[in-house]
């Protein structure tokens, strides 16, 4: 049994655009992704939006020890 020409048209364009939804799908939940990070500091806010270092997060947010915090 083989299948129509149009069959197969059809089909290649579902599959198409399928594949291209998950594709758009997938870059906006990578982009959301992300500007979360970015928004919470550990990403660099140009493109590709690489994450920090520890080297350079310990440059941009150091952390100093405190003996004195004052609880009670």
């Amino acid at each position: 049994m083989t299948l129509s020409r149009t069959i197969k048209f059809s089909l290649a364009v579902f599959l198409f655009l399928v594949v291209g939804a998950v594709m758009i799908f997938a870059g906006y939940g990578w982009f959301l992704n992300r500007m979360a990070r970015v928004d919470t500091g550990t990403a660099r806010p140009t493109f590709p939006y690489r994450d920090y270092s520890l080297e350079e997060l310990n440059k941009l947010y150091p952390q100093y020890i405190t003996y004195d915090i004052g609880i009670g």
